[in-house]
């Protein structure tokens, strides 16, 4: 599975909304 920590980096639409949970967990 793709965790990208930089969501906004993604420029799929799916890529932002997972990297934004991604990217929380990861700064957690």
């Amino acid at each position: 599975m793709n965790c990208p920590s930089p969501g906004r980096k993604n420029r799929s639409g799916k890529g932002e909304k997972e990297g934004q949970r991604n990217g929380a967990l990861l700064l957690l």
